[in-house]
């Protein structure tokens, strides 16, 4: 196989099997839509290692030549990898594999594999759990840690640059906690996409390029005042950064609070978690983060889950 088809619209690209050139051509430009740009970032840097892997050792890359594919995992697990990397490759096959038409990319020795390497790990603490939730209760901490002056260049800002990044910041931690959003989806609301409520609440849709699809949001009062607080002139964008400039705001936003180990993914965390610890059921949960399987929502709220579960009801009862 050509080492250079990685570096194409598909992770391997489709005419690289026995296609007729028009379905591969089809293929290829339905891979286009369905995936993400960063997605298939993702999967082209994975599948780029491999396809180089195979060719060093004169094996196929796909379909992929199994006790090779197994020696590039060891390899990767050996070198450090994480976990998640991994599971990114053997995803990143499977999807290659359908767009190309060739069934089990991934053999079941590797996934075996795989799911090994995660026990092991996940006895050894080498791999993290999930993401530092931002919860309900630490809101206001990060309210007031924002309005502090920082350290700027040689000195501290002004309490006027302090008073509009904080303006900024705690928007950007309302914002991202109501609607659960990833900092693509933050960067890519617009003020035409926000319908105010009579009650000063606001509804959106939100554009979620990671999974290609809208889903609708609720902001509340104090979210929308947030926003409107921040708000720049004419800026049609409801947070004018980039998503990488989000992030990082949001992390230290929530580390002058204290909370310790959130990232911006810990937004949607967070009220995922007070949304279980509320009741909310599954559906709902996965309706509001725009989860499509049921096992991502759990994962994060599987604590919440058992503090309500079965057993929790059985003693409450008979207490």
């Amino acid at each position: 196989m050509n080492p250079n088809a990685a570096s194409r619209v598909l992770p391997i690209a489709a005419r690289d099997t026995n296609l007729p050139v028009e379905v591969s051509d089809w293929l290829a430009s339905l891979a286009d839509e369905l995936l993400a740009p960063s997605t298939r970032r993702s999967y082209r840097a994975v599948v780029r290692l491999w396809v180089e892997y195979a060719a060093s050792v004169g094996v196929s890359a796909m379909p992929p030549a199994e006790g090779a594919l197994l020696a590039h995992v060891k390899a990767l697990a050996d070198g450090g990898a994480s976990l998640s990397r991994i599971r990114l490759l053997a995803a990143a096959l499977e999807k290659a594999g359908a767009y190309a038409g060739v069934a089990k990319c991934v053999p079941p020795s590797v996934r075996m594999a795989i799911g090994a390497l995660a026990a092991q790990r996940g006895r050894d603490g080498a791999e993290p759990k999930q993401a530092t939730g931002v919860r309900a209760d630490a809101l206001l901490g990060v309210a007031m840690a924002a309005q502090r002056p920082r350290p700027r260049g040689r000195g501290v800002e002004s309490d006027a640059l302090a008073e509009r990044r904080a303006a900024l910041d705690v928007a950007i931690v309302l914002v991202m906690r109501d609607g659960l959003l990833r900092v693509s989806e933050c960067a890519a609301l617009r003020w035409t996409d926000m319908s105010v409520n009579s009650d000063k609440s606001a509804t959106a849709v939100i554009h979620r390029p990671k999974t290609k699809s809208t889903t609708t949001a609720y902001f509340a009062p104090a979210t929308v005042a947030a926003l409107l607080a921040a708000k720049v002139g004419g800026e049609p964008r409801v947070i004018p950064l980039s998503p990488r400039q989000i992030a990082r705001r949001f992390k230290a936003a929530c580390e002058a609070a204290g909370v310790v180990g959130a990232t911006s993914h810990g937004a949607r965390v967070g009220m995922a978690q007070d949304l279980a610890a509320a009741g909310t059921a599954l559906p709902d949960l996965m309706t509001a983060g725009g989860w499509k399987r049921p096992a991502q929502a759990a994962h994060y709220v599987r604590h919440q889950a058992a503090a309500e579960g079965p057993v929790a009801r059985f003693y409450k009862a008979k207490g």
